[in-house]
């Protein structure tokens, strides 16, 4: 079937990591006594997007285990 195109509102890249990035910065100041996403969480998010990467190319590509 053909893509289509969904209207969406606002940008992206800020709306997406207003809220992560503020943590960092409360988190760096001493306001706040933890981060909200581990390092665990940014590698699955990464493994996540390859796969898809890699089912665009090639379909039902699975995701990889961790190393």
């Amino acid at each position: 079937s053909d893509w289509v195109t969904v209207p969406l509102v606002g940008e992206w890249f800020p709306d997406a990591f207003v809220g992560r990035m503020a943590n960092v910065q409360r988190y760096a100041s001493g306001e706040d006594t933890e981060l909200v996403s581990s390092v665990e969480d940014a590698w699955n998010t990464m493994a996540l997007v390859e796969a898809a990467y890699q089912s665009s190319a090639a379909p039902a590509t699975s995701i990889a285990a961790r190393p």
